[in-house]
């Protein structure tokens, strides 16, 4: 009598997946205990940029020589999970440091509060991150794209511009993170020189 096997059901892993981790068919045998379970085929294909499919075939044999019919596993990995973003600080900018990094940072964010300057073709806005850089972390990208998503006003009035930006950061699967945010704000701390007349 052949033996009996059974191969587990289709299955999708993320991209860091522990390959120990993929199921193995199960086999039985009228006789033998312990039917020895044999790969017979094994292949990869990629599917796009950011996954393939595993496809296995297992036979099973008892000790006297017969075989199973074969069965045939399939495995998908992928990367599905979105990259872990955190924000630099609050930071405070005295007039005296608009020109910081070359340019007038509050000219630049309030081009993007208002709308007058546009995003690049991803989305974001071209932004040199002069006022702090998020950092990010993903479970199998090490080449993150940062992105300034949004920014707002919060107050503007003659001694005060205060501005929130809103970043994300994007893996090379597409995978979007939740946003976080940054308050930058324009101020003028520096007292006035008084000169007297001659």
């Amino acid at each position: 009598t052949r033996p009996e096997i059974r191969c587990p059901e289709a299955q999708f892993f993320e991209c860091d997946v522990d390959t120990t981790l993929f199921a193995w068919p199960t086999a039985k045998d009228d006789c033998d205990p312990e039917p020895r379970v044999e790969l017979v085929l094994y292949s990869k294909d990629r599917i796009g940029e950011c996954s393939y499919v595993l496809v296995r075939a297992w036979h099973a044999v008892d000790e006297c020589g017969n075989y199973s019919d074969t069965c045939r596993q399939i495995i998908t990995v992928g990367d599905t999970t979105k990259p872990v973003i955190e924000c630099p600080p609050d930071t405070v900018v005295d007039c005296s440091e608009l020109d910081r990094n070359g340019g007038d940072g509050k000219a630049l964010l309030t081009s993007f509060a208002n709308g007058t300057a546009t995003k690049n073709t991803a989305g974001c806005y071209e932004y040199d991150f002069r006022y702090g850089k998020p950092t990010a972390k993903d479970n199998c990208d090490d080449s993150l794209t940062l992105c300034l998503w949004g920014v707002y006003p919060i107050q503007l009035d003659s001694c005060v511009a205060q501005f929130g930006l809103v970043f994300v950061a994007v893996d090379d699967c597409g995978n979007i993170s939740d946003t976080c945010g940054q308050i930058v704000t324009f101020t003028d701390t520096t007292a006035p020189v008084l000169i007297c007349a001659p």
